[in-house]
């Protein structure tokens, strides 16, 4: 550059403004071939092909992570579900399970008293054991809330002492078999099998009418008294038993379904703030980088006084500062050129 002479100078300088003059006027009155020529973004900022900042914005910080979220709390929420039906089925069927003992027990405890007593008082005929009130005290207890014990006889099915006195002495397998109908069958096979002394195998479930008509399981047992042709039944409804379950059961639901309501008010939430977020972000960083992509434009075609007024203290920042140092190291190089002229 030093040896450039001035007519040199003057070739180059006019070349340098007929250039930018060209783009300048290029600019403003061809609008329409500068829209369809290569560069991805115009004037104002804007982009020209593609997906925007903006929209580049929103799905990376709200549809993906919308997506993660509702994916995350759906499998959450199945595996709530999932441990709670597991919890409170194996729940029931515990205590299911401990309810069969405790009536099986307490049949055990009065077969044992009535065996005792009986041996006591061996001439106590069965036409008179209802009529004996420590016998009959004995012999009918209480088996949870509404059940009872019953002395009976197999072969056939006699009750010799029962809660209702109308049903001492009464054979009771063809009135059980009238109210059961077709559940009677479940009823036969627990007295079959105290009729061949397996009492392993006399107990049972069978649907019974509860007091309110709703047609409900019971569990019984048949316990023979050793030594004697009687057995004590007993029996009552098992869902005395299990009814805390199903409660436990019912609460594990509406906690579930509050969990559910709570994960989509937090998806929403989150979506409103992301939503928020985004747009008032990504709003300042576009109006920021077409305003820089606007000076850029503008040194272009030679407007080296482009003012910059960006100040914030980031990436974009920098950037306008190196936009800036452009600027400057512009009108140096052209300062020199005229000094050297």
């Amino acid at each position: 550059m030093d040896d450039i002479d001035d007519e040199d100078f003057d070739d180059l300088e006019r070349a340098f403004q007929e250039s930018a003059q060209e783009a300048a006027q290029e600019a403003a009155t061809a609008p329409e071939e500068k829209a369809t020529a290569a560069p991805t973004k115009d004037a104002g900022g804007k982009s020209k092909g593609g997906m925007g900042l903006r929209v580049k914005m929103i799905f990376l910080f709200m549809v993906i992570p919308l997506l993660l979220m509702t994916v995350s709390a759906f499998l959450t929420q199945q595996q709530l579900n999932l441990l709670t039906k597991d919890i409170t089925t194996e729940s029931a069927e515990i205590v299911k399970t401990m309810g069969e003992r405790g009536i099986a027990d307490i049949g055990k405890a009065v077969a044992a008293q009535c065996k005792l007593y009986l041996a006591q008082n061996p001439g106590l005929k069965r036409e008179d054991m209802a009529a004996d009130p420590t016998f009959a005290k004995l012999a009918i207890q209480k088996v949870g809330t509404t059940g009872y014990t019953v002395l009976s006889a197999v072969g056939p099915f006699t009750a010799w002492v029962h809660p209702n006195p109308k049903l001492n002495g009464v054979v009771l397998n063809k009135v059980i078999r009238k109210l059961l109908g077709s559940e009677y069958p479940r009823f036969a096979r627990i007295i079959a099998a105290a009729d061949k002394g397996k009492d392993v195998k006399s107990r049972g479930y069978y649907l019974w009418k509860d007091t309110d008509g709703q047609m409900r399981e019971k569990f019984m047992t048949l316990t023979p008294i050793e030594g004697t042709d009687y057995s004590i039944a007993a029996t009552t409804y098992i869902h005395e038993f299990t009814s805390p379950i199903r409660a436990l059961k019912a609460q594990s639901e509406e906690v579930g379904t509050t969990t559910r309501n709570l994960n989509l008010i937090t998806i929403a939430g989150t979506l409103v703030i992301i939503s928020l977020v985004v747009t008032l972000y990504g709003h300042n960083l576009v109006t920021k980088i077409r305003h820089l992509t606007n000076v850029a434009d503008r040194i272009s075609v030679g407007e080296l006084d482009a003012e910059i007024k960006i100040k914030s203290k980031d990436e974009i920042g920098s950037l306008a500062d190196a936009i800036t140092r452009m600027q400057d190291s512009l009108r140096l190089s052209i300062e020199r050129l005229r000094k050297r002229r």
